[in-house]
């Protein structure tokens, strides 16, 4: 469960967003069927897997939806991260935090990665929609099990036609505008 999903089920969380993305949860409201607002609502807020764990935001209280921006964020992040691996979403940018010992470090990828064995690393797979990487592309993550690696994937799409329909569903412009600049 994402912090966008939890608003759609629990209105009162809506409260700490902006009127951005307040505007897209009350525009998802009324597209969700109760069927799929149950659904979203029995999300957990993370998935353990044997070699990697998935969550939206950070594991450093993943209810309080806390970005990871900086080494001091991935800090508290790996204290809860058991697991060698870890794939989130939250800030809707693609970078790889690793922890190696005490040493923390952060990249932006463009390519493959391939992640140390023995340290632990944590992936943000970046967003399809709604880019916050200064790139209007759609970014996705593909794990690479054998290889310890993961490729990100920048893919063009129909910029203008997605505005357009985000334009033509009465969200606010600025919705539309950011998508060509990536923020």
């Amino acid at each position: 469960m994402g912090n966008h999903d939890e608003a759609c089920v629990e209105p009162e969380k809506e409260a700490d967003l902006n009127e951005y993305a307040r505007a897209g949860i009350a525009f998802a409201r009324r597209q969700l069927s109760d069927a799929q607002k149950t659904w979203l609502r029995n999300r957990p807020l993370r998935l353990d897997f044997e070699d990697f764990t998935a969550v939206h935001a950070s594991l450093d209280d993943a209810e309080e939806w806390q970005y990871i921006f900086s080494p001091a964020d991935a800090r508290r992040h790996f204290l809860f991260q058991d697991k060698p691996l870890c794939f989130c979403g939250h800030t809707h940018r693609p970078g790889v935090w690793t922890q190696e010992g005490r040493k923390i470090r952060g990249s932006a990828p463009t390519g493959n990665v391939t992640y140390p064995l023995g340290a632990r690393t944590l992936v943000n797979v970046g967003s399809v929609g709604q880019p916050r990487n200064m790139r209007p592309e759609a970014c996705y993550a593909i794990y690479n099990r054998a290889a310890h690696s993961v490729a990100f994937r920048f893919i063009p799409y129909n910029l203008k036609e997605t505005q357009w329909k985000i334009f033509a569903a009465g969200l606010p412009r600025f919705l539309a505008q950011r998508l060509a600049v990536g923020r």
